[in-house]
């Protein structure tokens, strides 16, 4: 674990070079969105970056794989530590809550077995994105119930596939 948040913490920069190309594509869902569910959340640098933009959000839930992974912890955030590896494991069953205005796969969905549950997690009129480095792109889902409301490439120095789609009232 100690390599990986070694690792993890050299990406901060790519990080943020993705957010800047990819918050402007989002602000109609970002504006509307109280309740936030992060699935990999890490260092919880999208939500700080997105409060320094001026974005707020009543809940925020943050799920990953330990603490150590997410530290430090970032205020207002709900950190959810769960073992996916676990065949008995549900994400529903896990979260307190019965579904989110805006779910975050951001290069997560390829390290997660339960892709299935998150249109699920998804409240009515509520977005889903997902987003991963392009040698990933097949792991990302295209969810029928959903609408696909923008999809593209962002990125500089790693290239991420990203789909944004939303759910109908």
């Amino acid at each position: 674990m100690s390599f990986f948040n070694e690792v993890y913490g050299s990406w901060k920069d790519k990080q943020l070079s993705k957010y800047e190309e990819l918050v402007p594509k989002m602000k109609r869902c970002l504006g509307k969105s109280e309740s936030v569910l992060d699935i990999g959340i890490g260092r919880a640098w999208l939500w700080k970056y997105l409060k320094e933009e001026g974005f707020g959000f009543k809940r925020i839930d943050g799920v990953d794989i330990s603490r150590e992974a997410t530290e430090p912890e970032l205020d207002g955030v709900n950190y959810v530590y769960i073992d996916g590896s676990s065949k008995d494991f549900n994400l529903s069953q896990e979260l307190e809550i019965d579904g989110y205005d805006l779910v975050f796969a951001f290069d997560s969905v390829h390290l997660i077995d339960y892709e299935d549950e998150l249109p699920g997690l998804v409240k009515d009129g509520g977005f889903l994105l997902q987003a991963v480095p392009l040698r990933f792109r097949k792991e990302i889902k295209i969810y029928r119930e959903m609408e696909v409301v923008e999809q593209g490439e962002i990125g500089v120095e790693e290239i991420d596939r990203f789909v944004l789609q939303g759910k109908s009232d």
